[in-house]
């Protein structure tokens, strides 16, 4: 069935432009799907495997997964990036339902793959969203989790009183947007992760050179070939800003 249902209002998020965002970093953007792709590409995948991507947005992932599923579901608070990404990619194979994703309208075991990027950053407590993932993925299922790394390599560098040693969450928000933005301790989530019932079996570590002076002087292209390159062995060490986690749902 291919439907757009309201379970919560995505007004705040309707507000940002995240189409126009993404344009403006090409980097960021194709490092971000290519360990998407590495990471789903180590899953043993069937025809018949179905997706719930949680904060889909406007569908900008979707060409990543869209081959490899027979369906994808797409959810997301903002009812407005669910109206771009159905006329973008259509009905075929895809779903849209409207969900904060702390309460997600699906039965048990509904799905075989959880996407989570780009999203827990914005959550005051991701544990709800998380334990409602678990919830709906098959018990042999697969979460792949993006987090904003609190302990990538320059805030290490620039932390003298090693202040980003304690293992709690910081919030970087700026004061004028009405968004929270979270930076989490890979430990943390790690210990989160395994609370709920997952089992961390492979990092990776994205947009490791996107540093503004960098990304001027050398072109993204050249960037993104070093970038694919390192994301595995620096994702050993937490490197970079944005760590790209894949966990399979283990039995408590």
């Amino acid at each position: 069935m291919n439907r757009i249902s309201s379970c919560f209002a995505g007004e705040l998020y309707d507000e940002f432009n995240y189409q126009a965002y993404w344009e403006k970093r090409k980097y960021e953007n194709i490092a971000g799907k290519y360990a998407l792709k590495t990471l789903l590409d180590k899953i043993n995948l069937t025809s018949n495997k179905k997706l719930i991507d949680v904060g889909a947005g406007f569908g900008r992932l979707a060409d990543v997964y869209g081959q490899k599923f027979k369906h994808a579901t797409l959810v997301d608070p903002s009812i407005k990036n669910l109206e771009i990404a159905k006329k973008k990619l259509g009905t075929k194979g895809f779903t849209f339902t409207q969900s904060t994703g702390s309460e997600l309208p699906f039965e048990n075991e509904s799905f075989d793959v959880a996407v989570f990027v780009r999203v827990i950053h914005h959550l005051k407590d991701p544990r709800k969203v998380l334990e409602e993932i678990n919830r709906v993925l098959e018990k042999d299922g697969w979460l792949i989790l993006e987090f904003a790394n609190k302990k990538h390599f320059k805030a290490t560098l620039l932390d003298f009183h090693n202040k980003n040693d304690n293992l709690e969450p910081i919030d970087i928000s700026d004061l004028d947007s009405s968004l929270p933005f979270k930076n989490y301790h890979p430990k943390w989530i790690e210990n989160l992760l395994r609370d709920i019932g997952f089992k961390i079996v492979k990092k990776l570590s994205v947009s490791n050179f996107r540093n503004p002076l960098i990304k001027k002087i050398v072109h993204y292209r050249i960037l993104l070939a070093i970038e694919m390159v390192a994301q595995k062995a620096l994702g050993i060490i937490n490197f970079g800003p944005s760590i790209y986690v894949l966990a399979k749902r283990i039995d408590a």
